[in-house]
C-alpha cells in the first residue's frame, strides 16, 4: 500500500488551525493509501501514531501513544521504535499553515529528499507568503491590488515621522495594518487615526519584521475562489462570498457562528468570469501547484486581489461543489498529481560531469594579498 504522510502542526502562529486541516485530511483520505499522520509540535518535535487522527489527542496534546519520527534523505520516514521502523514515502500532503509549512520551507526539504508533495514549490510558497512581494509581482502583471505601503521595523524606528506622513498621504485612515507574512488574520487590525495606527503597528511588529499597510475598502465584498491543477488542466472551485460587516478577523473565520458564507456567491456572470480568469492567470504567473485559494475584494466595480493562500484551511474542500468534488477525491487528485509532477521533474538532468577539479592543488585556493 502507498504510504502517504499527512504533515501538520509546526512552529507557527497558525499551529492550531493546521491541526484542524490535518485531522480533516487524515479522516477523509481514501482507503487506497496508508495515511500516516506526522504532527510537528510547538517545540519542533516530530511525532507519529494512530492517535493523531483523534482530536482528543490535542485536548491537551499528549504523547502517550505516539512515537518520535524523522525524515530521511532516502525518502523514508524513520519511526523511533525498538527496531527503528522505516516507511518509504509515496507522497506528502502538506497541511502546515504559515511559517515552515506554507512559506516553502517544508517544500524545500521534501525537494532535497526527493519526496513528492502536494504543496506549492519552495519558490511559490515563499513568494506568496510575502504579501509585499506578491503584490509587486501581480501589479507588474496588471493584476489590481489595494494601495499599500510596506514598512520594515528597523527603518520605521529610524524614521517614524516620515513613515507616518507617508501613510497619511498615500493610504489615509481608516487603514488596515497586518503582518507581512502571516495568515488567518492574526495580528490584523484597523487603524482609524494616528494613535490607533501606532498601537496596531506595535501589534503587527510583534509578529513580523515587516508590516503591510493597506487602504481599508469598507464597502468591499470578500470573494474567494480555489484552484488546483489536475494534470495539465486548472480546475476552479465555486466562488464564495464571506458576509461580515467589519474586518474579517480570526474569530470570524474559526469560531463565530454568525459569519455567513454563500457558496456559490450570488454575483453576476460577468464578475464570475473575471474572477475565474484572474485566478487562472495568477495561478500560472506564480507557478502554483496543489490547491490554492485566491481571496479577492470587490469595491466600486473594481476587483482587487487581496491574498494568495498556498495551503488553504481544509484545503478549500468546501468550495468544490459544482462540479462536485468530494473531499477524498480532492485529496486523491492532489496526491496523484504530486507524484506526476515529481516524475516529470525527474526527467531533467540535475548532475553535470566535468573535469574542472582535475589538476587543482592546495595552492590553487590561496588568495593573493
Amino acid at each position: 500500500m502507498k504510504n502517504v504522510l499527512v504533515v501538520f502542526g509546526g512552529v507557527s502562529v497558525e499551529h492550531d488551525i493546521s491541526i484542524i486541516t490535518g485531522l480533516g485530511v487524515l479522516n477523509n483520505i481514501s482507503k487506497e493509501y496508508n495515511a500516516v499522520g506526522v504532527y510537528i509540535d510547538k517545540q519542533n518535535n516530530w511525532w507519529t501514531g494512530e492517535s493523531l487522527k483523534e482530536i482528543s489527542t490535542f485536548q491537551p496534546f499528549s504523547t502517550k501513544k505516539l512515537k518520535k519520527c524523522m525524515l530521511l534523505p532516502s525518502g523514508e520516514l524513520l519511526i523511533n521504535t525498538i527496531r527503528k521502523k522505516r516507511l518509504f514515502i509515496y507522497s506528502v500532503v502538506n497541511c502546515m499553515h504559515g511559517h515552515n509549512g506554507e512559506d516553502g520551507a517544508l517544500s524545500g526539504l521534501l525537494q532535497m529528499y526527493k519526496i513528492p508533495h502536494t504543496s506549492a514549490s519552495a519558490l511559490c510558497g515563499s513568494v506568496c507568503m510575502d504579501k509585499t512581494i506578491t503584490k509587486q509581482i501581480l501589479s507588474y502583471n496588471k493584476i489590481k491590488v489595494v494601495d499599500y505601503i510596506s514598512i520594515d521595523k528597523v527603518d520605521y524606528n529610524l524614521n517614524t515621522s516620515g513613515y507616518l506622513k507617508q501613510v497619511e498621504k498615500k493610504i489615509g485612515f481608516p487603514c488596515i495594518v497586518k503582518p507581512n507574512s502571516l495568515g488567518s488574520s492574526i495580528g490584523v487590525n484597523v487603524a482609524n487615526n494616528t494613535q490607533d495606527f501606532c498601537k496596531c503597528l506595535d501589534i503587527s511588529f510583534s509578529f513580523d519584521q515587516n508590516v503591510l499597510i493597506e487602504k481599508y475598502l469598507q464597502d468591499a465584498k470578500e470573494l474567494n475562489i480555489a484552484a488546483f491543477k489536475d494534470e495539465n488542466k486548472i480546475v476552479l472551485s465555486n466562488i464564495e462570498e464571506v458576509c461580515v460587516n467589519k474586518l474579517y478577523e480570526f474569530n470570524d473565520k474559526y469560531k463565530s457562528k454568525s459569519t455567513k458564507r454563500i457558496v456559490p456567491a450570488k454575483i453576476e456572470n460577468e464578475l464570475e468570469k473575471i474572477i475565474s480568469n484572474t485566478a487562472t492567470k495568477i495561478y500560472n504567473i506564480l507557478k502554483c501547484s496543489g490547491v490554492v485559494r485566491f481571496d479577492f475584494l470587490y469595491s466600486q466595480d473594481v476587483l482587487y486581489l487581496n491574498e494568495v493562500n498556498t495551503t488553504p484551511g481544509s484545503l478549500a474542500c468546501y468550495l468544490f461543489k459544482n462540479p462536485k468534488i468530494k473531499y477524498n477525491s480532492l485529496i486523491t487528485k492532489l496526491i496523484e498529481n504530486s507524484v506526476l509532477n515529481y516524475n516529470n521533474q525527474s526527467t531533467f538532468k540535475c548532475v553535470f560531469e566535468s573535469d574542472v577539479l582535475l589538476g587543482l592543488t592546495k595552492d590553487s585556493f590561496k588568495m593573493s594579498k
